[in-house]
């Protein structure tokens, strides 16, 4: 048994949720109290709500750490893209990554860290997992309930506990997260590139916490200002020839993935009809940057020249 103190960083994405806060106040409650908890919310949300969030959690403060970032419910960055640069920033000794549909437990903290035992492993998700092809494109999985930890070499996308090193392990050409991606072939990709690194995962006894049935981003028939599918072909190059335009992974260790499903992920077809985001991030214009005025003085027009402009001065001030 793990009777240090530790700190565990909970990296918790939400898109428009109006349950977000009241979730972490209840994670705080359900730890077992033996650790430091530091949550960083990453809001994705109409409004700032940072009064809101550090006054439901002041009676916390005093062990716990909170930090908050907004982020506007327009931006087309997707979870993954928030949750590295949190990864890398970290200063804990363990990192859990979640959203909103999640509810943990009572000491889902000492159970995590008791299994975890200073091993280069990764828990995610919970019970075993099985594998069919939902259609010519994409790969569904259901899930068996377990009342242990099992071995399944599957991540999953919204429950990651590690320890902060065993996140840097799994790098590949500069990725710790496949961020390239937004939500399909996330998990797919994130597993066989552990699995390539040596990282067993493990899932989680069913009891250890329980999911909303749907939330504002998972529920697929809710509106997201990102593509879901974004580059999702680049899973299956990956998968086929063991290389994309991001990474590259041994073709054997595709191999020796797909023998341990007893599922050939080869055999997903690209889709006919990429729907890829833009590579830059809309708010960064100057017409974005303008309040609302620009709705109302008639703009016809965006000077591309004066963008251009800014951009280079605020990169060679950089260096």
């Amino acid at each position: 048994m793990i009777a240090s103190t530790y700190k565990i960083e909970v990296i918790l994405y939400a898109y428009k949720s109006k349950k977000a806060i009241q979730k972490i106040k209840q994670l705080i409650e359900n730890s077992s109290g033996n650790n430091r908890i530091i949550v960083r919310f990453c809001d994705q949300y109409q409004l700032d709500r940072s009064k809101n969030f550090f006054e439901l959690l002041d009676e916390f403060k005093d062990f716990h750490k909170f930090f908050y970032h907004h982020i506007f419910w327009d931006y087309i960055q997707s979870p993954f893209q928030i949750q590295e640069p949190r990864i890398r920033s970290s200063v804990a000794d363990y990192i859990l990554l979640i959203d909103d549909k999640i509810n943990l437990n009572k000491n889902w903290d000492s159970n995590l860290l008791d299994f975890e035992n200073n091993k280069n492993i990764i828990i995610s998700g919970k019970g075993t997992p099985y594998f069919e092809q939902l259609n010519p494109f994409y790969v569904h999985h259901t899930r068996k309930e377990s009342n242990q930890f099992e071995l399944t070499q599957y991540i999953v996308d919204n429950f990651i506990f590690a320890h902060r090193n065993t996140f840097f392990n799994s790098e590949n050409n500069g990725y710790i997260l496949p961020r390239y991606l937004k939500y399909s072939g996330f998990e797919e990709v994130f597993s066989l590139q552990c699995f390539e690194k040596g990282i067993d995962i493990f899932s989680c006894p069913s009891d250890m916490y329980t999911e909303d049935l749907v939330n504002g981003f998972n529920d697929y028939d809710t509106y997201v200002p990102f593509s879901r599918i974004h580059n999702y072909n680049q899973v299956i190059r990956l998968f086929q020839s063991g290389r994309n335009d991001y990474v590259n992974i041994d073709k054997n260790v595709i191999d020796s993935f797909i023998e341990f499903h007893k599922f050939n992920f080869k055999n997903l077809a690209p889709l006919p009809y990429e729907k890829n985001d833009v590579s830059y991030a809309t708010q960064d214009s100057v017409f974005d940057k303008m309040d609302g005025r620009r709705f109302l003085d008639g703009v016809k027009s965006i000077n591309w020249y004066n963008i251009i402009k800014e951009k280079y001065a605020q990169n060679n001030h950089s260096r």
